[in-house]
Parts: structure tokens; C-alpha cells; sequence
């Protein structure tokens, strides 16, 4: 993102070789920074950055699988609430299961943004999972069943951080697999498609408040 979209970058983080750069779209700052794999990576990233660095938002661009088929390969899927299998929820609320649920004012500037393009934009109920790989076959079943549109390992926590901490968030993700159909982008592909959400995202943040 900052070679490709950002002009004048420069690497300001390399703390356990995540690295992060700040750069300039349309004359505003923006940072971009790597936050791993899974819900308790980001986590760290994401609690550093709210609390240390008292950075406001955070939007996080990734891949999903999709668990609907109207939700095709290279559509891109905001979501607007996430449930997941991971306990981070159940240990912030004595025991209760938090909902998380994103920014309403960054939804709405992604969304208006995305009316630009011709990309078909998926909103609707999502799912983080702890797992990557899951022995059991039909575990998804429940959540199509649901109308859940897809899951990632990340949205979740990003969402319950910033809610618990009163700061925004947003997740873009570019549908890379396919539950019903079994397909798949490719390494190369992923890459290249990856750059629908980026540019939505950076034309968003650079539009004024609607």
C-alpha cells in the first residue's frame, strides 16, 4: 500500500519485524501498518495503537471466505457486525458475548465512496474464527443458514477494541475463497484485486464528512 498508493512513505515501525509506514494520499497523512494473523495479533497491534498512540480509527483491509453464493470471488464485504468462536469477547464482560459491531460513520463514507466503482460491495453480519483450518466438514453450515456473509480471523476484535475504547473501526475484505463452490483466487490474483479495497478505502478517508 505505501509503495503502490502512498506518496513521500517512509517506514516509521519495525517492532517485531511488523513494519508500518506513513505516507501522504491526496495531501493527507495516513499510516498503514502489518498486524499479523489471527484476532490475538491484531490485538496487540490494534491495543498499541489506541492506547499508546492514541490513534482514533482503524480500518483493516484483508481477504475473507465467503459463506454465501451471491457473495462471489473478488466481490469486496464490509462488515457491519462480527460474532467469532474466540473467548476475547466473553472475558471483557463477565462472561457475556459482546456484540461488535464496526464505525457507522466509517461505513457510511466507504459505502458512499463505493458507489463510484463498479465493484458489488457486500454489508451484512460476518464471523471471525480462531481457526484457519477446521477438520470439521459442515462447521460453516450454521452461519450461511444465519445469512452470515463470510469470515476472516481478525473483525471481531477490531471492532470490540475500538467499541470498548470509544475509537472507530472498519474492516474492507476481498472475498478470496468460496464455502459453496470450493473456489479460490489465486496468490497473484488476491494481490491485484486487493487494490479494489484499497483505493475505496484511501478515497474514502479523503472525502469530507458527509
Amino acid at each position: 500500500i505505501a509503495e503502490n498508493f502512498l506518496e513521500k512513505s517512509e517506514q516509521v515501525n519495525s517492532i517485531r519485524n511488523c513494519l508500518g509506514f506513513t505516507g501522504y494520499y491526496k495531501n493527507q497523512r495516513i499510516s498503514v501498518q502489518a498486524s499479523g494473523m489471527g484476532q490475538p495479533s491484531l490485538g496487540i497491534y490494534a491495543t498499541e495503537l489506541f492506547d499508546v498512540y492514541s490513534v482514533q480509527r482503524i480500518i483493516r483491509i484483508g481477504t475473507c471466505g465467503s459463506f454465501q453464493n451471491h457473495v462471489q470471488l473478488g466481490d469486496l464485504v464490509v462488515p457491519l457486525t462480527a460474532s467469532s468462536d474466540s473467548q476475547l469477547g466473553k472475558n471483557r464482560a463477565d462472561g457475556a458475548h459482546l456484540s461488535s459491531c464496526c464505525s457507522y460513520e466509517l461505513l457510511e463514507k466507504v459505502m458512499h465512496t463505493a458507489k463510484g466503482y463498479p465493484y458489488k460491495v457486500h454489508v451484512g453480519s460476518f464471523f471471525a474464527s480462531d481457526n484457519f483450518y477446521d477438520d470439521r466438514t459442515n462447521w460453516w453450515h450454521a452461519y450461511r443458514d444465519a445469512g452470515v456473509l463470510g469470515v476472516d480471523m481478525e473483525t471481531y476484535y477490531l471492532y470490540l477494541l475500538a467499541m470498548l475504547r470509544n475509537r472507530q473501526s472498519l474492516t474492507i475484505n476481498l472475498v478470496s475463497d468460496n464455502f459453496n463452490s470450493k473456489e479460490t483466487l489465486n496468490p497473484k490474483a488476491r494481490v491485484e484485486l486487493s487494490s479494489k479495497s484499497v483505493q475505496i478505502l484511501l478515497d474514502a478517508l479523503c472525502t469530507e464528512s458527509l
